[in-house]
């Protein structure tokens, strides 16, 4: 039966079953998901040639990263995009310091990531993003903002 099932296959070149398959970007995109919310290689997978962690997963068309800051009163909304060289996935890993003294950890970024802060008082900050690269090099981008108290807003 198993020799009737392998020929049959063969004969009829379906060795797979294409609606259990995912699409290729998708699956590259949820590999990158995973393996860059991992630190450099805390679980690193193994091949014959080297450990496999995000910073050799391919393709990546990181080139750079851009803040855009929106202030609400004394909270802000930070989003954080991975510039890319094509539509491939873009992806790194980042880091936000609000310019109060508070940042957040390094964490796996694919695409674009949505950060928030409240700012105990009002002032003019700097916001900077990091970005790390795969090869170890991080990109900078910054913007200064003003907060301001709810009476001076309105």
């Amino acid at each position: 039966m198993v020799v009737m099932a392998t020929a049959a296959t063969a004969a009829n070149n379906a060795w797979y079953y294409s609606d259990y398959m995912i699409d290729d970007t998708l699956a590259r995109r949820t590999a990158a998901e995973s393996l860059v919310a991992l630190s450099r290689c805390s679980v690193c997978f193994s091949s014959r040639s080297a450990t496999y962690d995000w910073t050799r997963l391919e393709p990546n068309g990181a080139l750079g990263v851009r803040l855009n800051v929106d202030v609400r009163d004394r909270s802000i909304e930070a989003r954080v995009r991975v510039d890319a060289a094509d539509a491939t996935a873009a992806f790194g890993r980042v880091r936000v310091e609000y310019g109060d003294g508070a940042s957040t950890p390094w964490s796996g970024i694919v695409s674009d990531a949505l950060f928030h802060h409240a700012y105990a008082r009002p002032g003019t900050y700097q916001v900077t993003a990091w970005l790390q690269l795969r090869d170890g090099s991080v990109r900078i981008d910054r913007a200064t903002i003003t907060v301001m108290t709810s009476k001076e807003v309105r």
